[in-house]
Parts: C-alpha cells; structure tokens; sequence
C-alpha cells in the first residue's frame, strides 16, 4: 500500500507524493479528480490547505521526513469544487519525498478525531519546542565564545599590567620606592591566577580557591624556600566572593613570607575551613614569623577587602587568622 506507482491507481482515496517543502511530486488518480490536482503542474500542497496558515503542514512534513515510520496527522483541504474536506493522513518518506495517504474523516468517530486531533497538537508542541531548544543551545554557545574571549583579553591586559611594572620596578633601588610596584605585580598575578582557573575549568560563575591557593603558595613560598602545604575543605567559590578572597590570601601571604626564615627551617600550613559562623583562612607559621608593622598601604588595602568580604583578621604569634562570611550559607538563606 505505501507505493505510489501501481497500487496507487487502485486506492480509492487520495495519495501523494511531495517534498518536504510542500511542492506536489505525483499524485494518483483519486486525489487528481477529488482535489482537482493538475498532474506535473508543480502545484504546491498548501495552496490547497482551507486555512491559510501553513506552518503546521510544514511541521508535520518535516517530521515525517525524520520520522523511521508513518506519522498521522489531520489536513483540511479544498476539493475540485472548493469545498473544505477533512482527511486522516498517513505521512512516510518515499524515493527522496514525502508519501501522504489522504483518507476522508468520518465525522461520527469523534474519539478517534479528537484522539487525533491531540496527537497533532503534541507535534506541533514538540516541534516548537525543539526548534526553541535549538535556538537556546545556540545562544548559549554564542554567549560561551564571548566569555572565553572576554577572559582571554583581560588576562593578556594583566600579563601587559605585570610586565610593565617588573619593567619599572627594575629601574628603583631597593626600598620603599620599588615595594608599592612589586606589590602591585602580585595583586595583578593574584587576579590572573583567579581568570586562569575560570578558563581552565570552564566554569564561569566559581573558582577552584584550592587549585588557586596551591598555586599562588608554589610561586611565593618555594623561591624563599619555605615549605607549605595547603589543607582547604572549601574547594570553589563563587567569583564575586572569590576575587577580595584572593586579593587578601596574596597579601597576607607576602606579610606571613616576609617574617619566616628563608635557610628552608620554615614551614606554612595554610587552611580554609568552614565553621558555624562562616569560613576562616588561617596561615599557621607556627610562631616562626617576625611579622612587620603593616605600612600604611597594606592596611588600606586589607580594610578595603575585610568589608568586601565582611571579614575579620587576627594577627597572632602563631597565625594570622582572617573570618570572613560563607557566600554558600547566604545562598542557602536567600
């Protein structure tokens, strides 16, 4: 029955064969007499759909030139006299085509109509909504190339930033002169380190803080030759909170470096743990530090970040201490 050649003259209902834009390939004897089709006039289907709109014929034609199986489906066409009739149909692809199997409504079956007329609603439903999933996964790739390219631009502005300030900073003598520029240079490498982890994870919303820490105390402690080691239950934060947090954990770990003894006696333990208040960097140094008197433009920079942060530090004879609020627990509260 699904051949269109010579079983088709036999049916006495209509059948076609047509593209999946619509366009009128074959059709048999039937649906020329009863639909008025002009054999090889490249008539187009939805020129004899009742309702003007055609984008439900062309959803269901498109399904079935996807479909493994025959899709029914429900058209309302205009017979050679102009008079809407309503057809059950049976679509099925066929010889580079779409076969339609035109079979007249039998108005007293009005289960079956409405069963059918259902099936065609879902399709439709499920065909927008592909065609919407689409355009999302689209969008989302779009947005996904602009961020990464955003990152990789401010990431080479940093690299510029810092190798501009090494170049100045060489020019100073040792002393405060050259100390606020080299401060600088790990503020911005601090601030790298955090785009880095962003696009190497791929995650553009949190940072890994442990891979961020471990990597930050690899390049600060091993060239003073202190050891370290790096215990952090909390492993990724989100990135407003996670920039101030690595503005801070670089600058008291310069302070903390600066005080230990650099004949490779010392060792840093480095923690981040969370408790019931919020979370708690410590950097125990375990009373080996001689820390300084903070100048004027440590602590100013400390303060800034303690209110970003809602923090507190304690600078204490084994440790220095810093509280500061749990981003995750005021998610969960909100």
């Amino acid at each position: 029955m699904h051949d269109l050649y010579v079983p088709a003259e036999a049916l006495s209902e209509p059948l076609l064969l047509v593209t999946s834009q619509g366009r009128i390939l074959t059709a048999n004897s039937t649906a020329r007499r009863e639909l008025g089709i002009i054999q090889d006039a490249g008539e187009e289907l939805g020129d004899f759909l009742a309702d003007p709109e055609k984008s439900s014929l062309h959803d269901y034609l498109l399904r079935c030139a996807t479909s493994d199986g025959p899709l029914p489906g429900v058209l309302v066409l205009r017979d050679a006299e102009g008079v809407p009739r309503d057809f059950r149909v049976e679509g099925w692809r066929q010889d580079g085509g779409i076969c339609l199997h035109l079979r007249p409504r039998i108005k007293a079956s009005t289960s079956f109509m409405a069963l059918n007329d259902k099936v065609e609603r879902l399709g439709h439903e499920v065909a927008v909504r592909l065609r919407s999933e689409d355009r999302l996964r689209n969008l989302l790739r779009d947005k996904e190339v602009l961020i990464r390219e955003l990152h990789h631009r401010i990431r080479n502005t940093l690299q510029i930033l810092s190798s501009l300030c090494n170049l100045q900073a060489r020019t100073l003598p040792e002393g405060d002169a050259r100390r606020p520029l080299l401060r600088q240079v790990r503020h911005i490498s601090a601030v790298g380190a955090v785009m880095r982890t962003l696009y190497r994870e791929g995650d553009m919303a949190e940072v890994d803080v442990r891979a961020f820490a471990e990597a930050m105390c690899a390049n600060q402690a091993a060239p003073r030759s202190v050891a370290t080691t790096v215990e952090f239950e909390v492993g990724r934060m989100d990135l407003d909170t996670a920039t101030p947090f690595a503005l801070a954990f670089d600058e008291l770990l310069a302070e903390v470096l600066e005080g230990l003894p650099q004949d490779g006696s010392a060792h840093l333990r480095v923690a981040l743990t969370r408790n019931e208040t919020g979370l708690e960097l410590v950097l125990d140094h375990g009373g080996l530090a001689r820390l300084r008197v903070p100048g004027a433009a440590r602590e100013r920079i400390l303060a800034t970040l303690m209110r970003q942060l809602e923090g507190q530090l304690e600078r204490g004879q084994a440790a220095t201490r810093l509280a500061f609020a749990d981003p995750a627990r005021a998610a969960a509260a909100e």
